[in-house]
């Protein structure tokens, strides 16, 4: 009878599921309706992937792409559950080949290969995170992100969970910080003659509160993600530089030691404070993007800086 009543009432919860929402992706404007929770999902970025992973969505997803370091351990033994579509980004082709019914990713991931236009004229359903695309994103964002594929898989009670201790890990490391000197830093994710850094967003809001301030933060760049010269780096010569490493990544740049050893070597900045003191903070792209590591990362960096 139990069992019966069980299965009842799983039933009934998806006969009455219903969702709608609406996207802006890559500019244009989509609405999508959900009379039941996907069961053919795709995941296009790693962050979306560790995220669909970590929220206990494997059973209903069907492929994923464009892993761009290793899967974090939490979530490794459903990654191998889960077909990899492509390395990198997949054609349109490949993705329509396996008839999805949702796909998630990095806002770019519906301009390479799998365009976002295609995609809503064959009718699947998209949903890009806010906390990879608004500038004032941050950790409460992340949050709403994950209360959305909630919501888009009808599982909210149980992702609320898991959102609630998230926040008291959050808690407990700003009261372990308590009102510490903020630090200045500047992010180094790649680049030579120019840098490849973090302005807005998510990340710099992140180290925010753990008392981090950005030197490329409030300056008037309206984006995330871009290139910086090294002279506005040492116009505000910062306390700790944040070295994104891909050492052991997919991707082909240089990894930490050899940043640090060309930080090391220029003229132009081997006289910052950050350098001269070996103040560097080394780091994953996936740890400094939101996800399933931020609150892991949140906490790394006050002990890297407050030993807290």
């Amino acid at each position: 009878m139990k069992k019966f009543l069980a299965v009842l009432f799983l039933s009934l919860s998806t006969l009455l599921f219903a969702y709608e929402n609406k996207e802006s992706i890559n500019g244009i404007e989509y609405s999508f309706k959900y009379d039941k929770a996907p069961e053919r999902a795709i995941s296009l970025s790693q962050m979306t992937t560790e995220i669909m992973l970590k929220l206990g969505l494997a059973d209903n997803m069907i492929g994923t792409a464009f892993l761009e370091e290793e899967i974090y351990p939490t979530v490794k033994a459903d990654y191998d559950k889960v077909p990899v579509i492509a390395d990198k980004w997949p054609s349109f082709e490949q993705v329509l080949a396996l008839n999805p019914d949702f796909i998630s990713g990095w806002e770019v991931a519906f301009k390479k290969g799998v365009d976002s236009e295609l995609i809503a004229k064959h009718k699947i359903n998209m949903f890009v995170p806010k906390s990879s695309i608004d500038l004032d994103a941050d950790l409460n964002t992340l949050f709403d992100d994950f209360r959305e594929y909630g919501k888009i898989f009808n599982k909210e009670k149980e992702i609320e969970k898991y959102i609630e201790s998230e926040k008291k890990r959050v808690e407990e490391i700003k009261k372990n910080i308590g009102n510490k000197k903020e630090f200045t830093y500047f992010l180094y994710d790649s680049g030579v003659d120019k840098a490849f850094t973090v302005y807005e967003g998510f990340t710099t809001n992140l180290i925010s509160m753990v008392n981090g301030k950005n030197i490329l933060a409030n300056k008037g760049v309206k984006k995330t993600w871009g290139e910086t010269s090294w002279e506005n780096v040492i116009a505000e010569d910062p306390d700790y530089i944040v070295i994104v490493d891909y050492s052991k990544g997919i991707r082909e740049e240089t990894d930490s030691d050899s940043k640090i050893e060309q930080l090391k070597a220029n003229p132009l900045t081997k006289n910052l404070k950050a350098v001269k003191n070996n103040k560097f903070i080394r780091v994953k792209l996936a740890e400094i993007c939101p996800g399933i590591r931020s609150v892991d990362f949140f906490e790394k960096i006050s002990k890297e800086v407050y030993n807290k």
